[in-house]
């Protein structure tokens, strides 16, 4: 079936059916919602490549997680509910935390000439850094907010809720608190979360010696390893621990309960994302809560409205955080 065979069927010219394969932004919603109706009645399947080559425009923006991991599921979701009215779609790529290897991919992306790429933090290679400013491609830092963004930054500050975090724990009569956070390196995810645990401890006259900080991998295992490793190191000298990762607090906290100890009467746990396993572990696992899906929906919009040639008027937005206080750290509060 050809394309004059659907602007028959619809109803429409030509014209309205190459629009709403291209630029369906510039097309009304129930003209554009009856023209798709009959493309999918028929299966007809447009030649986006051919499209793409006569508009310059492709409608598809690229996203690099650095793992597979459900915590960035809602973000994901966020971003297809609003790309796919609109007639985009989204590519995703995997960088398992190497910087050349998300080099690779915006560079690969690129040479598929997506509309916008969205990539999550800000720490990247000088090379793609240089390259996505060359282009001029629109450009999103998602998940942790960046200083000098590329193109436009979407987010929180993972050092802010890292502060707030310690904040409630020493507000719940906790004193002496170690941390368990990941890798660090290329990471400015962890790296934040760690710096703002320290600074917050050293602003409340806490100061940390090195062996109440350990970092592991995000993994189960890696939790329950971390948690022996600091009762150890502190000889159980530590009334709570803030983890910078849910998946790690959960080791964690199964690794506190072979041991026998009772979370929180004996010692606190607290972690980072609000991942599903939080509110499913008993007890649940304070935590900090970020806006994912809000992330996705915010940062896809910015990419449709660049498009429309409406240039975001800011480059950084901030969507904050929530500190959800679950049984984990649960104690009255501290008279300070």
């Amino acid at each position: 079936m050809r394309m004059q065979d659907i602007a028959s069927l619809a109803g429409v010219s030509m014209m309205t059916v190459s629009r709403v394969v291209r630029e369906p932004e510039r097309v009304a919603a129930a003209t554009r919602r009856k023209v798709l109706k009959v493309m999918q009645s028929a299966g007809y399947v447009p030649n986006r490549i051919a499209g793409s080559l006569a508009s310059n425009r492709s409608h598809v923006i690229a996203l690099v997680i650095p793992i597979v991991d459900p915590v960035y599921a809602d973000m994901i979701r966020g971003m297809t509910d609003v790309l796919r009215p609109q007639g985009y779609e989204m590519q995703l790529s995997v960088s398992n935390h190497s910087l050349d290897v998300e080099q690779h991919e915006i560079e690969a992306f690129l040479g598929r000439r997506v509309d916008g790429i969205a990539l999550v933090g800000h720490t990247h290679s000088k090379r793609s850094i240089a390259t996505l400013r060359r282009t001029g491609i629109p450009v999103a830092e998602i998940w942790n907010l960046a200083k000098r963004p590329i193109g436009f930054t979407v987010g929180m500050s993972h050092y802010n809720a890292s502060r707030a975090m310690v904040r409630h724990l020493v507000s719940r009569g906790y004193r002496r608190i170690a941390y368990i956070g990941g890798f660090t390196q290329d990471n400015d995810r962890t790296g934040d979360r760690e710096r703002g645990f320290l600074d917050e401890m050293d602003a409340l006259k806490m100061p940390v010696v090195a062996h109440q900080v350990v970092r592991r991998g995000f993994s189960f295992s890696e939790g329950c390893s971390g948690f022996s490793e600091l009762l150890k190191l502190n000889e159980g000298h530590v009334d709570a621990i803030f983890v910078g990762s849910d998946v790690i607090a959960a080791g964690a906290l199964f690794e506190a309960q072979r041991q026998g100890l009772r979370v929180p009467n004996d010692i606190a746990i607290a972690g980072f994302d609000d991942a599903d396993i939080a509110g499913a572990v008993v007890p649940s696992l304070t935590t900090v809560k970020m806006p994912r899906y809000e992330i996705g929906a915010r940062v896809a919009e910015l990419f449709i409205n660049h498009a429309r040639g409406d240039t975001p008027r800011r480059r950084s937005y901030d969507l904050g955080f929530e500190i959800i206080a679950r049984e984990s750290t649960w104690r009255a509060p501290a008279v300070l």
